[in-house]
């Protein structure tokens, strides 16, 4: 028997992204563009999933930073004239909210 918080922790692994996004915006030659152009088990890579956003561009996710790079690398030299490639940076929080528990109980009173 498995537990929920053991199958819970397994399933957080960390996802590496990139986006691509085509010059002339029209997103559904942008996966043409790609299946065309780019091959991913030649290159020995592995692409968790892939979605097409609202603003008409392509999130790819891959397992680990050396896939992006080897992805990014192979659109760039043979779809750079098609398409933009962007890696998505975390920003920097301007407010941190720590919260701590304490061990007082909460009671409430009948008025």
């Amino acid at each position: 028997m498995k537990l929920y918080s053991k199958a819970v922790i397994a399933s957080a692994e960390k996802r590496y992204k990139l986006m691509v996004k085509s010059k002339l915006d029209l997103s559904t030659e942008v996966k043409n563009i790609l299946r065309a152009n780019v091959n991913p088990t030649v290159m020995k890579v592995v692409i968790r999933t892939r979605k097409s956003l609202k603003d008409r561009q392509i999130l790819i996710e891959a397992g680990t930073t050396e896939e992006i790079n080897k992805l990014s690398q192979t659109i760039k030299d043979k779809c750079g004239g098609e398409l933009e490639i962007t890696l998505p940076q975390l920003r920097k929080p301007r407010l941190v909210i720590m919260f701590q528990r304490t061990q007082q109980s909460i009671t409430w009173k009948k008025q």
